[in-house]
């Protein structure tokens, strides 16, 4: 409370030029991946992740994350740190969203991740409600020794469970994704 307080004094509005009506707030996830397969590439060797993150999202729609990605096969280590700053818009015109950030990964020397050559990813996120299900199309550039340049689309729908203040919330969203895009990450890695 004492702190929700203090990150909401940080006044962005008048950066932004515009008057926000949101909260800050911190979130907690996690994932877990079976098997690290980018772009129909998959190495020799299952490269399955645990991956807890916390995101800082102010109101004015700036946000702030990190990500630690530990493998949990025999060679349990931590293999990648990913940061992202990034602007979040909630509605462009009706029910349309959208989002552009830049995020930097730091993989472990002993990384086998078919994108372990990948440093920095600068992309836009768009996402229309269409009522049952959301449509994302995502443009990316992935810069590493290699420039690649790629277009992700995907279909999906979240479902929200929270408790009865409204004060916590857990999200499952299944979707369906495709990637579109150059393979200069191949070469490389």
């Amino acid at each position: 409370t004492s702190m929700n307080s203090f990150l909401d004094s940080v006044s962005l509005d008048d950066i932004l030029g515009k008057e926000v009506k949101k909260n800050s707030y911190f979130k907690f996830s996690s994932s877990y991946l079976t098997n690290s397969v980018y772009g129909g590439r998959k190495d020799s060797t299952e490269i399955p992740y645990l991956t807890p993150s916390l995101e800082y999202n102010h109101k004015s729609g700036i946000y702030a994350s990190a990500a630690f990605s530990f493998l949990t096969n025999k060679n349990s280590r931590l293999d990648v740190t990913s940061i992202e700053l990034g602007y979040s818009i909630d509605t462009i015109v009706k029910k349309l969203s959208g989002a552009f950030y830049v995020s930097r990964s730091f993989y472990n020397s002993n990384s086998g991740n078919v994108r372990n050559d990948v440093n920095w990813n600068v992309g836009a996120n768009l996402q229309y409600d269409a009522k049952f299900v959301d449509i994302t199309a995502m443009p990316f550039v992935m810069l590493g020794s290699n420039t690649d340049f790629g277009l992700s689309f995907s279909i999906g729908h979240s479902f929200y469970f929270e408790n009865k203040n409204q004060t916590n919330a857990f999200t499952i969203t299944p979707n369906i994704n495709s990637i579109f895009g150059n393979t200069g990450f191949y070469q490389s890695g």
